[in-house]
């Protein structure tokens, strides 16, 4: 048991809970309870995520409690879940998805052309890592330019 929640884990469950009920769509047919129980349960989780891992201009908080760090990993995942999610969640997830991805670019990504891995309270971790950091950012630009280029 852990006393703590992070954004690109807490995006994970949903976006995972989220193709689960997508992707078994035929087999939840059968059982009316826990497609409804699944579909609850992105909502909830969906409102808790929302409410506590975004700030107003976009940027999706690492912890739910506090601010720092501004991290890449987080940015790309929620752009990720935020896609996934646009027909399972409230409205108005592929507007996060562009606020996010928006403030990413602005605060995060590099002339040099690579994404920053952290923003700390009080300097920056450059490092360009690719697992963590440009990965996440390029899948998540990639999946949100192919949801806003079918609007």
């Amino acid at each position: 048991y852990q006393l703590w929640a992070d954004n690109f884990h807490t995006a994970f469950v949903l976006d995972s809970l989220a193709r689960i009920r997508r992707d078994c769509a035929g087999e939840l047919k059968k059982d009316a309870r826990l497609n409804e129980e699944i579909g609850l349960a992105v909502g909830r989780g969906y409102a808790f995520w929302r409410s506590a891992f975004f700030l107003a201009d976009g940027w999706p908080k690492y912890y739910h409690d506090r601010v720092y760090p501004a991290d890449a990993h987080s940015a790309g995942a929620s752009i990720v879940a935020l896609v996934d999610l646009r027909d399972s969640a409230a409205e108005g997830t592929l507007e996060l998805a562009r606020s996010v991805a928006g403030w990413a670019v602005r605060e995060l990504f590099d002339e040099r052309g690579f994404f920053h891995y952290q923003r700390r309270r009080f300097r920056r971790v450059r490092t360009p890592y690719m697992r963590w950091s440009q990965a996440w950012m390029m899948y998540a630009l990639a999946r949100l330019l192919e949801m806003v280029s079918d609007e």
